[in-house]
């Protein structure tokens, strides 16, 4: 049985008036770029505020219209404000919820690992719909259209109806599908434990083309260009053609790429798990800076302002330097983080394992 607890419908609807930056999906956009135009914080940030749910959180926020959306491992999605942290809604799931949240027309989408994807009202937090794969979801979806598209540990991959939950369709593949989709060009790419990566076509499913690596592959892609990036655990950084499946480029690190990378201009983004922040040209792959941190960077970098924004495994949140890889200042917390960072109206939005989501501003 799903469980609500709502507050006043007032406040929300005092909340979602005035015109505000918005982060909606992990990556900030369909393609994944993590790249944005939204204010960060201008210096060395303070923490604004902090919420505490019952586990750790590996889910990755979503922020609009001044509201902020987490899950956590306590099996809840909670709706809070993003000015003070005051709870709005919060909704319990069957298991924990490690996606990320993405939010579209008033409707908050996210996978659990009841195996389940949900669509809630974001003013109320009610149950729309939810559709049931078989095995956990907790890859970010994504949104095309009317099509909502998510990936599950039961080696499939699904187009759904966004407004119904019905099933448009699916994929088999073989292995677990964990890191989350993008969209360019009426594809839709991501990557399998099976060690592939696909390109299929967003209206029938079918595969345009596969591209095989040597290891599982974890991290999410980003499109930017007619060119998809996205890294494996064989210690490769992939750029390939959108168009043909083509290599392009791969760039070798000591370990596994399982951090998504984030684009800005001509330069790619990537954190790694030996303990690197990579700058790769977009082109060509040659090195441009790399920056170490005190452990592995499993979150994915955000991008704003020639600013680079990442969280690491050792309990800091790092702003480097887009054009030479300097640190301008850390931040550290109680735990590890594995949760991806959002960016909206001077703000830093999120979790960590230690049970907070943290909000500096």
């Amino acid at each position: 049985m799903y469980r609500i607890i709502t507050l006043s419908l007032i406040i929300f609807l005092t909340i979602g008036c005035g015109n505000t930056e918005s982060w909606p999906e992990f990556g900030g956009n369909s393609a994944n770029t993590g790249s944005t135009t939204n204010t960060p914080p201008a210096h060395l940030p303070a923490e604004k505020w902090s919420f505490e749910t019952d586990d750790p959180i590996n889910s990755s926020p979503a922020v609009v219209d001044n509201v902020v959306y987490i899950g956590s491992d306590d099996h809840r999605v909670y709706a809070l404000d993003a000015r003070d942290g005051s709870l709005i809604w919060r909704f319990r799931a069957k298991d924990v919820v490690r996606s990320g949240i993405t939010v579209a027309d008033n409707t908050v989408y996210f996978g659990s690992r009841d195996n389940n994807l949900y669509a809630l009202d974001a003013h109320s937090g009610r149950v729309k719909w939810s559709f049931e794969a078989p095995g956990s979801v907790g890859t970010s979806p994504v949104i095309l259209n009317n099509l909502i598209f998510f990936g599950s540990w039961g080696n499939s991959f699904f187009a759904v109806d966004r407004n119904t939950g019905n099933e448009q369709w699916r994929l088999e593949t073989g292995g677990p599908v964990v890191g989350s989709p993008a969209i360019s060009d009426g594809l839709v790419f991501f990557g399998s434990w099976d060690k592939k990566f696909y390109a299929v076509e967003v209206l029938t499913g079918q595969i345009r083309w596969t591209y095989e690596t040597g290891d599982l592959i974890h991290s999410s892609p980003a499109v930017g260009d007619g060119v998809v990036y996205f890294g494996s655990r064989d210690n490769h950084l992939y750029a390939v053609s959108t168009s043909s499946g083509e290599l392009i480029w791969k760039y070798e690190a000591d370990n596994w790429f399982d951090s998504s990378p984030a684009l800005h201009g001509s330069t790619v983004i990537a954190g790694n798990y030996d303990y690197h922040v990579y700058a790769l040209d977009k082109d060509t792959g040659d090195e441009i800076w790399k920056f170490r941190g005190e452990g592995p960077v499993v979150s994915s970098p955000v991008i704003a302002r020639n600013t680079v924004y990442v969280a690491s495994w050792e309990r800091k949140i790092y702003a480097i330097r887009m054009d030479d890889g300097s640190e301008v200042w850390s931040y550290r917390a109680n735990h590890q983080f594995t949760s991806s960072p959002a960016i909206a109206n001077g703000n830093i939005f999120i979790g960590s394992r230690d049970k907070y989501l943290y909000v500096l501003e």
